[in-house]
C-alpha cells in the first residue's frame, strides 16, 4: 500500500535511499528547504505502509506546474510509485512542465503518461557525464502535456524545438 502526504523539514533526512541513486538529479538541503517554505502543499512524499519513503515530488505553484523533481527509490521502481505522484500533482494545476536530463526511462514514463517533448534545452547542465567512455554534455529535455484547463492544446508542439540556455523562458 502506498500513501501520500505532505512532506515535513525530517523528512528530508529520511531520503538518503532514493537520493543516492545515480538516476536521481540531486540538490541542496537548502534548496529542498525553500521549496518547503514556498509551495508547502505541493511537496509530497510516497510511503509505504512501514512510513519508509518510496519517492517524492516538489512542485511550483504557478499558473502551470513544473516538475523539478520526481524521485522513487530504486526498490519501489515499476509499482506505479511516479505514476501515482503525477496524477496527484495534476490534479492540483492547469499545466504540467517536466525539465530531465537525457534519461531514456524517464522520457519513457512521460511519454506514457501523455508528456511529449516540447524542446530540447542545448548545454543546460555545465557538467559532463560519462557514457561509453566519451565524455559529453547532456541537453535537457522539456515534456509537457496540456491540462483540463488548456483546451486548444497550446502547451504542445509536434516536435521539440532547439533552443539554447539564453533563450528558455516558461510560458
Amino acid at each position: 500500500m502506498t500513501t501520500l502526504r505532505l512532506l515535513k523539514p525530517i523528512d528530508l533526512l529520511k531520503l538518503q535511499n532514493i537520493n543516492l541513486d545515480y538516476l536521481t538529479e540531486n540538490y541542496t538541503i537548502g534548496y529542498y528547504l525553500n521549496y518547503l517554505l514556498r509551495w508547502p502543499k505541493y511537496f509530497i512524499i510516497a510511503e509505504n505502509i512501514h512510513k519508509r519513503p518510496m519517492g517524492y515530488k516538489g512542485l511550483e505553484k504557478s499558473w502551470h506546474g513544473h516538475v523539478s523533481a520526481l524521485s522513487v527509490a530504486f526498490e519501489y521502481r515499476r509499482l506505479g510509485v511516479a505514476s501515482f505522484l503525477m496524477t496527484f500533482l495534476e490534479n492540483v494545476t492547469d499545466k504540467m512542465y517536466v525539465m530531465l536530463r537525457n534519461n531514456q526511462s524517464a522520457v519513457d514514463f512521460y511519454h506514457k503518461i501523455g508528456y511529449t517533448i516540447y524542446r530540447e534545452v542545448l548545454n543546460y547542465y555545465c557538467d559532463g557525464e560519462n557514457a561509453y567512455g566519451i565524455l559529453y554534455v547532456f541537453a535537457q529535455i522539456d515534456m509537457r502535456k496540456p491540462m483540463d484547463r488548456d483546451i486548444f492544446k497550446d502547451s504542445l508542439r509536434n516536435s521539440g524545438a532547439k533552443v539554447t540556455v539564453d533563450e528558455l523562458t516558461f510560458n
